[in-house]
């Protein structure tokens, strides 16, 4: 498919709930993208969103999943995610949330066939008091399945990121190749991120490994481009949309990443 399929939730109204459900089933060999978008009107605030997709990837088919979250300042999102990804399929799943007041995304995705690949990686762009959770349940029910998985946080103000993985290897997956990486760039005293990697591992013979960090911006490299007459401000633009653009090596996926940051780098000034 050279289209991508675009599913787009908008807020149907002001202190208005919506309920929503999605279904995927992707055949044998097949290849497609999904675009999915959760906004808001100008005028609408207050809104809930309930969304759930459940998503089936069929034997050496390919999908790539992006979803993002702009919502109205004031929403509440909570959204679910069932996918089962079959023998030597790739699914590619990429999420972003820098709207709503509160927001909770999880997928459970299952590697239910021998050579599946998994490659999420997920961005948290938070500021004033938003909290945003981000909660991912990977299974490793087969042999030989990869995944990879990446997530990075920029939060400011008394913004809070959650981010949550738990990586299953059943008995029988052997040879198993599982990684995970969470970084946390915080931009104020009062921001918090919130980490929380965890490995049931029940083979062996498998590859897996985690890392996680939380800092502020490089006192070191801001004075190096204020010395050459960059603002603050700028400097610390330029800082920020490097480190969020080192985890993603999807070309696309960073372009796109850079221009919502931008947007949210131009509200924050």
């Amino acid at each position: 498919m050279r289209r991508p399929i675009q599913i787009i939730h908008v807020a149907p109204g002001s202190a208005a709930s919506s309920f929503t459900r999605c279904y995927l089933h992707l055949g044998n060999g097949a290849h497609a993208s999904v675009v999915e978008n959760f906004i808001a009107a100008d005028s609408t605030c207050g809104h809930r969103a309930n969304d759930a997709i459940i998503v089936l990837v069929g034997n050496q088919a390919a999908l790539s999943y992006l979803r993002m979250g702009a919502d109205a300042a004031d929403a509440v999102n909570v959204s679910s995610g069932i996918i089962v990804v079959s023998a030597k399929a790739k699914l590619n799943l990429f999420n972003m949330t820098h709207g709503g007041a509160v927001s909770r995304y999880q997928v459970f995705v299952t590697l239910a066939g021998e050579g599946a690949e998994l490659s999420v990686n997920g961005l948290n762009l938070l500021k004033h008091t938003q909290h945003a959770d981000a909660t991912l349940v990977v299974d490793h029910a087969f042999p030989h399945c990869t995944s990879r998985n990446n997530f990075h946080a920029v939060v400011d103000d008394d913004g809070r990121s959650v981010f949550q993985r738990r990586i299953i290897v059943r008995p029988h997956a052997r040879k198993t190749d599982a990684k995970l990486t969470t970084r946390a760039l915080l931009l104020s005293d009062q921001s918090e991120a919130d980490n929380k990697p965890e490995f049931e591992i029940f083979a062996d013979d498998v590859s897996c490994a985690h890392g996680a960090t939380s800092g502020a911006l490089d006192e070191n490299l801001l004075f190096y481009l204020r010395a050459r007459g960059i603002s603050e401000r700028d400097s610390q633009a330029l800082l920020i949309k490097a480190f969020l653009a080192e985890g993603i090596a999807d070309g696309k996926l960073r372009d796109i990443a850079t221009a919502q940051t931008e947007g949210w780098l131009e509200a924050r000034r």
